[in-house]
């Protein structure tokens, strides 16, 4: 029976997701992996994250590529300086040098020409939501609507930093 897999914000940790692919959950091509974005910044190797995702697709898996914040940061950069200075101070400068760039060096023109064509259209048609089914919308952070009161309201609770190293940074 097919599982569906769903994998939140990797920010540039290749080596940690492809760990989690090829060890702990081992997909078959049946299997629907679904990501909600943020697959750069932050961590060192963004370019590898993106080259993952294409090679998954290339390889027939069945891959929902969600856009985040920081790809459509990036996005938004490629043709607006003032977008571009606000992507730089969201750690563009990670994302960037995994592309062979240095974040001093280069201007808002010159992003699109350090980034592979494929990578940037993998990144122009990432939808924003994924509806599963009637009971389960994927999303990254920017659907809203209004909640109900409910026992699960107050997540005042929740405890940051719960997850396991291994999810939080990158395997050296």
């Amino acid at each position: 029976m097919a599982k569906t897999y769903i994998f939140p914000d990797i920010h540039g940790c290749a080596k940690t997701i492809r760990y989690l692919l090829e060890e702990v959950v081992v997909p078959s091509r049946e299997d629907k992996l679904i990501f909600l974005g943020d697959y750069i910044d932050r961590g060192p190797n963004s370019a590898d994250v993106i080259k993952l995702l294409l090679s998954l697709i290339d390889s027939g898996y069945q891959v929902i590529a969600l856009r985040g914040n920081h790809e459509q940061m990036l996005l938004d950069s490629l043709c607006d300086h003032y977008a571009y200075t606000i992507w730089k101070l969201n750690s563009a400068h990670n994302t960037i040098g995994s592309y062979g760039g240095n974040i001093e060096e280069t201007t808002y023109q010159e992003v699109a020409s350090l980034i592979p064509p494929s990578h940037l259209q993998l990144l122009q048609k990432m939808p924003i939501l994924y509806r599963q089914s009637s009971n389960l919308w994927c999303v990254h952070a920017v659907f809203t609507f209004p909640l109900r009161r409910n026992r699960y309201s107050n997540i005042s609770g929740f405890v940051r930093g719960s997850v396991p190293t291994l999810f939080r940074k990158e395997l050296r």
